[in-house]
């Protein structure tokens, strides 16, 4: 699955929206929200913008049509979100409550030219917000079938989730969750101790700050530059790049930035998923089940930077409010910075030009998502639009490139 924009999705052909239609209110189990989830609330209750993530994948047959009729596309829709109860749910107070699978329908729009992209970003808004249902949008373009949802819903390897349970649906093939709720972060004293040490020792090195992108980018929040780019093509990944991919990530960006920061340590919070072991039940389960970790990664010493990812593993643990209250660090202004990875080789078959995309907003630092498939290495880079940013940002990940290289 390729990790870009909307702007980046050539879409063509006629357009219609996949309506969802939710009858009552929601009766179903009432679950509590996450630290994420509660953050993101608040986020969108103060900007009043949407903040969703989707994805599209090609669903056109052999003469270059549909292969499936509208209305099969609509069921599609209903048997995935009925099947996820993730996608079934709002915020009430401090918890989720869950709709009933019987209380959606999903009905098939009038047909229309595309709209533009900005026109089509604004309808995804208008759906995937926060409020009495829940925030899910579908639509065909042409022989493209989009999906998004309120990000309180998902996270990224949600949407390779439902574009795969999508696909599925098409083919006849099940669609549900396995029959398990995330279950909470473990307390206990030995779990809590060890994460609450790596954490300390990361704020030992970030003077107990949550680190901001060590250059300044902006000296206010401003409209963002899109920047998807490989990086390595699949027949390159060997070595280390290979077995230790994040690491060697994470140590090649503390080169490309140690010429304009000066220092050759590169600090940041990564997220890390919490879904468990690919044997684990909630391995396959659609939701924004998602921690942080602290990273330090060093110019030259891809060693050290693998064992800080290791440790990630236990700090992923503990909860983030635990962390909060007992470490107190200091929060950076405006937009926290963000350096992912996700592999998604291991997910299954590739999709027909399977993409995930997100909302865009105005930004004050950088945000980088790398993503790893069967062809290769890529990176989807965010940053403000400002001569100086292009500038700074445009060098490092030309040597962030040349390193990798």
């Amino acid at each position: 699955m390729d990790v870009t924009y909307l702007d980046h999705v050539p879409l063509a052909g006629p357009f219609v929206e996949l309506k969802l239609q939710w009858a009552g209110a929601p009766s179903g189990p009432r679950v509590p929200l996450t630290f994420n989830q509660r953050n993101h609330l608040a986020a969108v209750a103060a900007s009043g913008r949407s903040t969703w993530i989707g994805g599209t994948v090609n669903i056109g047959g052999p003469d270059g049509t549909p292969a499936w009729s509208d209305a099969e596309l609509a069921d599609a829709v209903h048997a995935v979100v009925v099947g996820a109860p993730s996608l079934r749910r709002v915020a009430s107070d401090d918890v989720h409550a869950t709709f009933s699978p019987d209380a959606l329908t999903v009905s098939v729009g009038q047909v229309r030219p595309v709209p533009t992209e900005v026109e089509l970003a604004d309808r995804i808004a208008a759906a995937c917000l926060p409020g009495a249902v829940p925030g899910v949008y579908a639509a065909r373009a042409g022989t493209t079938l989009l999906f998004a949802v309120d990000h309180v819903h998902g996270d990224m390897l949600s949407i390779d989730l439902a574009l795969r349970r999508l696909w599925d649906a098409l083919h006849g093939r099940p669609v549900t969750d396995a029959d398990t709720e995330p279950t909470p972060a473990s307390d206990s004293s030995a779990t809590t101790g060890a994460a609450l040490d790596v954490w300390k020792r990361f704020f030992t090195v970030t003077d107990g700050h949550v680190p901001a992108f060590p250059v300044q980018l902006s000296t206010g929040m401003t409209e963002p530059v899109h920047d998807v780019r490989s990086l390595t093509p699949a027949a390159a990944l060997d070595g280390d790049l290979d077995h230790r991919t994040f690491a060697v990530i994470l140590t090649a960006l503390a080169e490309a930035t140690e010429p304009v920061t000066g220092s050759p340590e590169f600090a940041t919070v990564i997220p890390v998923h919490t879904r468990g072991r690919r044997d684990d039940p909630r391995h396959d389960v659609i939701g924004w089940m998602v921690s942080n970790a602290p990273v330090v990664a060093r110019a030259g010493d891809t060693a050290s930077t693998a064992r800080w990812l290791r440790d990630a593993v236990t700090v992923a643990g503990l909860p983030l409010e635990t962390m909060i209250q007992e470490c107190r660090p200091a929060l950076p202004a405006g937009v926290v910075p963000m350096v992912s990875y996700m592999d998604f080789r291991h997910r299954g078959d590739p999709l027909p030009q399977a993409r995930y995309i997100s909302s865009t907003s105005p930004t004050d630092t950088a945000q980088l998502w790398f993503s790893r498939t069967r062809d290769g290495l890529a990176v989807r880079a965010k940053y403000p639009d400002t001569p100086e940013a292009r500038q700074v940002m445009g060098g490092v990940l030309d040597r962030l490139s040349a390193a990798l290289r």
